[in-house]
């Protein structure tokens, strides 16, 4: 028997598709890396501000933000990332290298990660396609 239902595909492959531009004058607006956007649009609708990031070269992963220290322990429970304080109220989410051993294992990890945040911080509510996100206040 086959199912009529519909599975909502993972936020972290829905964020992927969307353009989402960021820059600040040390760096021109331009679209993000996709496997990042996600966490930069959810982060920035807890109310960080973010300022780089980095999908991994070819291995690796971060997002650097500013937010409270709540917002920073918030995400910290969700797991799946090492949260490291940069500076006074400046945040690193990474996941370490040592943890990705393929291209296919780190999308898999993000994918989870993605999910998790959904669970424990609410659905990422992505911007409208025909005003996709533009800032220049912060560069990710």
């Amino acid at each position: 028997m086959q199912s009529t239902a519909t599975t909502r595909s993972n936020p972290w492959d829905e964020a992927k598709k969307r353009k989402v531009h960021r820059g600040n004058g040390a760096y021109p607006i331009a679209d993000l890396e996709p496997g990042v956007k996600f966490f930069v649009l959810m982060l920035e609708q807890l109310g960080a501000a973010t300022f780089n990031s980095c999908e991994g070269h070819p291995h690796g992963f971060y997002v650097s933000f500013r937010c409270s220290y709540a917002t920073a322990l918030s995400i910290s429970n969700c797991g799946y990332f090492t949260v490291s304080i940069v500076c006074p109220d400046m945040w690193a989410i990474r996941v370490s290298e040592h943890l990705i051993t393929s291209a296919r294992v780190k999308a898999q990890l993000l994918r989870e990660a993605a999910t998790r945040w959904e669970e424990k911080l609410g659905k990422l509510k992505l911007p409208q396609e025909s005003g996709e996100s533009s800032m220049t206040f912060s560069k990710t």
